[in-house]
């Protein structure tokens, strides 16, 4: 596991982030990272699990290190990306602003799999620049994962609206992107394409690649020692329903129920698999 000393780590006060879990710039063996703690140390290594099952699943995300005071896990380092939030770039065409939403979209199956609630917010994505002062628009990183898996971004633990039997948020994360200001995800209300986005996505991914890391011996260590070991078999819960999710060739309107909303077409709400008790989509839904 990648391992770094917090005593090694130098402030650096010249660059300030904002953000509410304790982001610092720091520089690490001549080289700037970004320091975290989180809420509590559960939710950074919560954080540092997000990242590393991310990297797994081919997503864009900085090299991040697990930070220790002696033996004891304190916060996370991460790998200082150069660049901009897609909002606060000006002058950028509609050619390139298609271009991040549709590298955006690419990973809501992943998004949805991990329950990144977060993951509608345009300030979780930066634009990295290339040597030459432009930016690379189809190359965006995810920089924040501290909603996702067990814990929401403040910390808190989502408990049973983290579930193992569903993948709720393959739909409530396009709903709540509406009421977002980038709206990455409001075109996968649409039933059809929605599923396609998700299950050709879901092809690409090495699920067995994510279990083995889970259930290695050191994460599984972790885990034990911080009374997160559940995290295994919500995560294996859950690439077990989108296995069966995903297991037919195309959505068909004939085997969901629909569940109309204001801003865009109806949406799916499948009947539940065989091999579920409960539907898909739960009657509570997890706040965003």
């Amino acid at each position: 596991m990648d391992t770094v000393q917090f005593k090694d780590l130098r402030m650096n006060e010249t660059i300030k982030l904002g953000g509410s879990t304790g982001a610092q710039v720091v520089t690490y063996k001549d080289t700037l990272y970004i320091y975290k703690t989180g809420i509590s140390v559960k939710h950074a290594i919560n954080e540092y699990i997000a990242f590393k099952v991310y990297k797994l699943a081919d997503v864009r995300v900085p090299d991040v290190f697990l930070t220790y005071d002696d033996t004891k896990p304190v916060g996370i380092l991460l790998e200082y990306i150069d660049g901009e939030i897609p909002m606060n770039i000006k002058g950028r065409t509609r050619e390139q602003t298609e271009r991040i939403k549709s590298t955006i979209q690419r990973d809501y199956v992943v998004h949805a799999l991990f329950a990144n609630w977060d993951a509608k917010n345009y300030e979780n994505y930066i634009v990295p620049k290339l040597s030459d002062g432009s930016y690379d628009y189809t190359n965006l990183y995810v920089i924040d994962l501290g909603g996702a898996l067990l814990y929401r971004a403040q910390g808190e633990p989502k408990g049973k609206a983290f579930t193992k039997r569903n993948v709720p948020n393959i739909q409530t994360m396009a709903e709540y992107s509406v009421k977002t200001r980038a709206k990455y995800f409001m075109d996968l209300l649409d039933p059809e394409l929605n599923f396609k986005t998700v299950c050709d996505r879901w092809k690409t991914i090495h699920r067995k690649r994510i279990l083995d890391f889970l259930q290695s011996p050191v994460i599984t260590s972790l885990l034990e020692s911080y009374s997160m070991k559940s995290l295994v078999s919500i995560v294996t819960g859950r690439i077990d329903f989108m296995n069966v999710y995903c297991s037919g060739k195309k959505y068909s309107p004939n085997t969901v129920k629909h569940k109309k909303h204001k801003n865009h077409n109806v949406f799916p709400i499948p009947r539940k698999p065989k091999t579920y008790k409960k539907r898909w989509v739960t009657t509570q839904k997890p706040e965003l």
